[in-house]
């Protein structure tokens, strides 16, 4: 009964063992394929959602400069 137990003891540590290596080769798998993914992205900037801000029309009013001085004391 005694060899018994000391197998089954023996296979719970062997199941352990490879349970975490089990774990490691996943996460190492996972990193991997997020490193991939990022290779996979365009080298170029993302672009934005919005476009560069419209112009404005400006009025014909605005659009003349003042005059630097009074014309009426010409």
């Amino acid at each position: 009964m005694g060899t018994i137990r000391a197998h089954q003891d023996q296979i719970i540590a062997t199941q352990t063992q490879h349970t975490t290596i089990l774990h490691q080769i996943q996460q190492h798998l996972s990193m991997q394929t997020l490193l991939e993914h990022d290779r996979s992205r365009p080298s170029e900037p993302p672009v934005p959602d919005e476009g560069p801000p419209a112009e404005q029309s400006i009025s014909d009013e605005e659009s003349e400069p003042e005059p630097s001085h009074d014309p009426t004391t010409v």
